[in-house]
């Protein structure tokens, strides 16, 4: 079964130039997510989904991920720290390192 040609081919229109698309724009600004979260840490996706017109919230989701952000009952910068260990914990890693040499 043949499918039928794009309308473009039938208007005679070759050209590879990319035309705009219908629909809402797919660009999220990130700087004013920053800044919406900054004033209102306690929001959800779904909340912030509604104030930037985007059709899922897991679009913030992966956003706000991608910028550092991690939700724990309210948004906070995830800061690259080591692990706490107690001092059992310190000497299984000595004595396990010690063994492999």
């Amino acid at each position: 079964m043949k499918r039928p040609a794009p309308s473009y081919f039938k208007k005679d229109d070759f050209s590879l130039k990319d035309e705009p698309r219908p629909g809402c724009s797919k660009k999220l600004k990130s700087e004013r997510l920053q800044v919406d979260i900054h004033e209102n840490p306690t929001c959800n996706t779904r909340e912030l989904r509604k104030t930037f017109n985007v059709s899922r919230h897991m679009t913030i989701y992966r956003e706000m991920k991608r910028l550092g952000w991690e939700s724990l009952k309210g948004w906070e910068m995830v800061s690259p720290s080591p692990h706490d260990l107690s001092e059992i914990n310190k000497q299984q890693r000595v004595t396990c390192c010690l063994s492999l040499r």
